[in-house]
């Protein structure tokens, strides 16, 4: 594994930032809000290499536990993640190695492909734990805490992966 460097640290210093702000902004869909967080996350994921991306959705999520309202609807603490959607806050720095991992040799299709890729893994974990801790059943829960959000997280992958094409080569390098 390559040494950080401190243009390293303060890129995902940086993408920790935009997550925090992306995530408190939130529409109530029901039992899940909607929120800007998937859209950081992939941003996260097209931007940085697998293990940086990784590292800042978990520095995220720490900053959460700490006690910093950067949780959807400015939420924070153990309650949240251990509550009905920690899942999906937990399977984010999972969904940001994935995404990477699919977008590192900036190919349009892998990077593409990635996309449902990470949807999967992030409504997969999140839907069983909201099953698990809510004692709703599966199939009700992917109706109520997955289905209405597939195309939105679909828009919020192609938008990140558009915006991470745009962003210039030096400041990725």
């Amino acid at each position: 594994m390559k040494k950080l460097t401190t243009r390293d640290l303060t890129r995902m210093a940086l993408m920790t930032a935009i997550t925090c702000v992306l995530s408190i902004i939130t529409l109530p869909l029901g039992p899940v809000p909607l929120t800007l967080s998937v859209l950081a996350v992939f941003l996260v994921g097209a931007l940085l290499p697998p293990l940086q991306a990784m590292t800042t959705l978990w520095a995220y999520v720490l900053l959460g536990l700490a006690g910093l309202p950067v949780y959807a609807g400015m939420a924070s603490g153990l309650g949240v993640v251990l509550g009905p959607t920690g899942g999906y806050l937990l399977s984010y720095p999972f969904m940001a190695l994935v995404f990477s991992l699919m977008c590192r040799r900036r190919v349009l299709w892998q990077s593409i492909l990635g996309i449902p890729l990470a949807i999967v893994l992030c409504h997969g974990v999140g839907s069983l734990w909201y099953s698990a801790v809510t004692h709703v059943p599966l199939a009700q829960t992917f109706a109520a805490c997955s289905l209405p959000f597939l195309l939105p997280d679909l828009l919020k992958g192609a938008a990140a992966l558009l915006l991470s094409r745009a962003v210039p080569r030096f400041l990725l390098s």
